[in-house]
C-alpha cells in the first residue's frame, strides 16, 4: 500500500495553521505543523480579499517548514457554514442529490446559485410501513469559498476537500463519545468565534457557533496593559492566567522596600491596579474571569436548546475543550464548576497518531497542541479514507474518473492490439531501412569522438596516479586548525601599553603560551583579567617579569615578585600603582621607543637574570570576578620603572578548535 501524504490547512481572521499527515495502512504520523499570522486587510467580513497576500503567507509557511505535499484540505469555521439534520424518502444517491438541489432554498440561508453543499445519510428511519433516510446536509456560500480556492492554487496546492470545521475535530476522539449514555459537546475555541458541535449516540446532532474567542480576550488583556497584540501574547507566555484558587501575585506595583516608581516605568493596569490596592496580574485575570463568565452563559445557552431541540430525549453530559487556550491554567476545573458538567480539555493530539515533528515544528506544536486539533483532523481523514465526506470542494473542480467494466478494457485493449499489429506488418520494410540508415549514421559519430574518448582515458589514468596523493593532502588539511578565530581573539582583548613579542600554538593540544612586556604591572593586570573572561581561552599559569632602576628593593615593595637593579636602565620617575585601571604617572615627554628598548629589554639569547629580572607572584586560584584578581593586587607597591615582562600559558577551548575546525570540513567532500 503507497504511502498518502495530506495537508491539513484551518485558518482564521488572524492566523493560519498548517500540518502533514502521512499515512500507510493503520499507521498515521504527523510530519509537519506551522502556524504563521495572517496580515491585517487580508480578510474583510470572513472573506479573503487579498488572494496575493494570502497566497504569500502560505507559500511562506510552506517553504520555511519543508512541507512536501501538494494536496490538502481546508477547514472552514462553522460561522460560515450551515449543518442540518433534514429527513427525505429512502431513494438511491443520484434521486437524493436532486431532491435536495430542489429544495435547498428550504435548507439554507443562501441563494441556490452560490451554494456548495454535500451531504451524509446518517441512518435510515422506518415509521409505520414509511422507509426514510436521516439525513446530514452542509452548505457554505461558493463567493466566500472561491477567493480561498484562487489564494491555495496560487500558493500551489490542490483542494482536495473543503470541510466545515464543526465536523472535523471531535471525529479524532471517538473514546469520548462512543456509546455514551449522555449528549457529549465539543468547544472548539477559535480566534473571533467558538464552535460548538453536539454529538449524540455516535451521530452528529448540532452545531452552534456563538462569539467569543481569543481575539476577545486578547483585546480586553490589551486594554489593560496597553500596549499591541504583540505584547499581549509576550505577557501571556510569561503570565498564564490562573482560573481557579486565591490568586497568587508574582509582582506588585510598588517595590519591597518602598520606594517610589518612576510614573514613566508604570503601565496604566499598575497605576490603576495601585489605586485599587491590588496587583496588575490579578487586574487582568477578573477581567478574563468575567469574559469567561459570559462565556459560559452562552455555551449553557447552546446546550439548553440542543436539549429542547431533542425534547428532552438526550441531554448533554459532557463538554470537551480544544483550540486556542494553552494560556488558561485549570480550564477545565473553572468550566466544570460553572457548568456542574463533566469537563475534558484536550491538549495534545491521540495515541493513534505517532509524532514525527522536530526542530523548529516542535518547538512551535510543544504548548499549542490544542490549536492543531482542527488541521489534524482534517489531514487525518485525508489519509485514512478514500473519500472525503461532507466535502464542499466545488464539484467541477474535482476531476472524476470514468468508470469502465472489464469487457470495456478487453474490447479496447483488442482494437489497440490489431491497429498495433497492422502498423507493424505495413511499415516493416520501411523500419528495417531506417534501421540500417540509423546504424550507419551512429557509426559516423562514433568515429568521430573516439579521439575525444581515447584522451578522456588518458587523463582518467592521470587522475588515477595522483589521486592517493591529493586524499593524503585533504587528510592532512582536515586537522589544520584555523588560525582566524584565535588570532582575532587576541586582537580583541590586547589592550594598550601592552605588547606582544612571543606568539606559540600547540593545535594538538589546544595550548598557548603568549610572552610580551607592559609599561606598568596594572597593564598587565588588566590584560591578565581580560584574558580570564575571554569565551576562547581557559587560562593557565602566569610568569611576569620586571626591570628595576632601583639598586634596593624588598619583597613587600614589588609588585609579584622583586629583582635586582639594572645598571643601564632609564632614571624614569617610580609609578603609582593602578588598581585595575588607574591612571598612574604620566610618561614623561622624553622617552623614546628606542631608550626603552635598549635599557628595559633583554636582548634575544641573553639570559633572563641580565636585566635583574625575577618572577613576579604567581596568579592565585581565584574563583572568576574581576574585585577577587583586584584584592590580590592590593596593598602592593612598585618601585619599578616601564617595563613588565610577562609570560601567560593558555588553553584554546575545544569548542573553538572544533568550530575552527569545521572551516575545513567542505575540502572532505572533494574526489578525484
Amino acid at each position: 500500500m503507497a504511502e498518502k501524504k495530506i495537508i491539513g490547512l484551518d485558518f482564521t481572521n488572524n492566523e493560519i495553521r498548517m500540518v502533514q499527515v502521512s499515512g500507510k495502512g493503520k499507521n498515521v504520523m504527523l510530519e509537519r505543523y506551522a502556524v504563521g499570522a495572517i496580515p491585517a486587510g487580508v480578510f474583510q467580513g470572513g472573506r479573503v480579499v487579498e488572494t496575493a497576500r494570502f497566497a504569500d503567507v502560505v507559500k511562506e509557511l510552506y517553504r520555511t517548514h519543508k512541507f512536501t505535499s501538494k494536496k490538502c484540505i481546508v477547514g472552514v469555521s462553522g460561522k460560515y457554514g450551515v449543518t442540518r439534520l433534514i429527513t427525505l424518502p429512502k431513494m438511491s444517491a443520484a434521486q437524493t442529490r436532486d431532491a435536495i438541489s430542489l429544495q435547498l432554498n428550504q435548507y439554507v440561508p443562501f441563494p441556490p446559485g452560490d451554494t456548495l453543499f454535500d451531504y451524509k445519510v446518517l441512518r435510515e428511519i422506518k415509521d409505520d410501513e414509511t422507509l426514510s433516510q436521516e439525513i446530514l446536509l452542509v452548505a457554505t456560500r461558493r463567493s466566500t469559498m472561491q477567493p480561498i480556492l484562487n489564494a491555495l492554487k496560487k500558493a500551489g496546492l490542490n483542494v482536495a476537500g473543503i470541510k466545515i470545521t464543526t465536523l472535523t475535530g471531535f471525529t479524532l476522539f471517538e473514546e469520548q463519545y462512543f456509546d455514551a449514555d449522555q449528549a457529549v459537546a465539543f468547544v472548539d475555541v477559535r480566534d473571533a468565534v467558538t464552535d460548538i458541535a453536539f454529538i449524540s449516540e455516535n451521530f452528529f446532532r448540532l452545531s452552534r457557533s456563538i462569539e467569543f474567542g481569543n481575539t476577545l480576550v486578547a483585546d480586553k488583556i490589551r486594554q489593560k496593559i496597553g500596549g499591541t497584540y504583540e505584547d499581549v501574547e509576550d505577557y501571556l507566555a510569561l503570565n498564564k492566567i490562573d482560573l481557579q484558587e486565591t490568586y497568587q501575585p508574582t509582582m506588585t506595583v510598588d517595590d519591597d522596600e518602598g520606594e517610589e516608581v518612576d510614573s514613566d516605568d508604570v503601565s496604566p493596569l499598575e497605576r490603576q491596579a495601585k489605586a485599587k490596592g491590588e496587583t496588575s496580574e490579578k487586574a487582568v485575570r477578573d477581567s478574563v474571569i468575567r469574559i469567561l463568565g459570559a462565556f459560559v452563559n452562552e455555551l449553557m445557552r447552546s446546550i439548553r436548546y440542543f436539549e429542547s431541540q431533542q425534547k428532552r430525549r438526550s441531554r448533554v453530559g459532557k463538554i470537551v475543550l480544544f483550540g486556542n487556550i494553552g494560556y488558561l491554567e485549570n480550564l477545565r476545573d473553572y468550566i466544570a464548576e460553572q457548568t456542574g458538567l463533566d469537563t475534558v480539555v484536550i491538549k495534545s493530539a491521540p495515541d493513534s497518531i505517532e509524532m514525527g515533528l522536530a526542530g523548529i515544528d516542535l518547538q512551535m506544536f510543544e504548548g499549542n497542541e490544542a490549536k492543531g486539533i482542527v488541521p489534524i483532523s482534517l489531514a487525518y481523514e485525508g489519509v485514512r479514507s478514500k473519500r472525503i465526506e461532507l466535502n464542499l470542494v466545488p464539484r467541477e473542480t474535482v476531476v472524476r474518473k470514468k468508470a469502465f467494466s472489464a469487457i470495456k478494457y478487453v474490447i479496447v485493449g483488442y482494437i489497440v492490439m490489431l491497429a498495433w499489429m497492422a502498423i507493424w506488418y505495413i511499415g516493416k520494410d520501411q523500419e528495417s531501412q531506417d534501421v540500417k540508415a540509423h546504424v550507419q549514421e551512429w557509426d559516423r559519430k562514433i568515429n568521430q569522438i573516439r579521439p575525444f574518448y581515447d584522451e578522456t582515458e588518458a587523463v582518467k589514468s592521470d587522475i588515477n596516479d595522483i589521486a592517493p596523493k591529493v586524499q593524503g593532502v585533504l587528510t592532512i588539511v582536515q586537522k589544520q586548525v584555523a588560525w582566524i578565530p584565535i588570532l582575532e581573539e587576541i586582537g580583541l582583548v590586547q589592550i594598550p601599553a601592552t605588547w606582544i613579542n612571543e606568539f606559540a600554538f600547540d593545535a594538538n593540544g589546544g595550548a598557548v603560551t603568549i610572552h610580551g612586556f607592559g609599561f606598568k604591572t596594572s597593564n598587565v593586570q588588566r590584560f591578565c583579567a581580560i584574558l580570564f573572561y575571554s569565551n576562547v581561552f581557559e587560562i593557565g599559569d602566569v610568569d611576569v617579569s620586571a626591570s628595576s632602576t632601583s639598586s634596593s628593593t624588598s619583597e613587600d615593595s614589588m609588585s609579584g615578585g622583586g629583582g635586582t637593579s639594572s645598571s643601564g636602565a632609564m632614571d624614569m620617575p617610580m609609578p603609582i600603582p593602578d588598581m585595575m585601571g588607574g591612571t598612574g604617572d604620566r610618561i614623561p615627554d622624553d622617552w623614546s621607543a628606542d631608550n626603552y628598548r635598549n635599557n628595559n629589554i633583554r636582548n634575544a639569547g641573553s639570559p633572563r637574570g641580565s636585566w635583574g629580572a625575577e618572577p613576579m607572584y604567581g596568579l592565585p586560584d581565584l574563583p572568576r570576578g574581576a574585585r577577587s584578581i583586584e584584592s590580590f593586587w592590593e596593598g602592593r607597591t612598585i618601585i619599578w620603572p616601564i617595563g613588565y615582562e610577562f609570560e601567560f600559558e593558555l588553553t584554546v577551548v575545544p569548542q573553538v578548535i572544533d568550530t575552527s575546525s569545521a572551516a575545513f570540513e567542505g575540502l572532505s567532500n572533494l574526489s578525484v
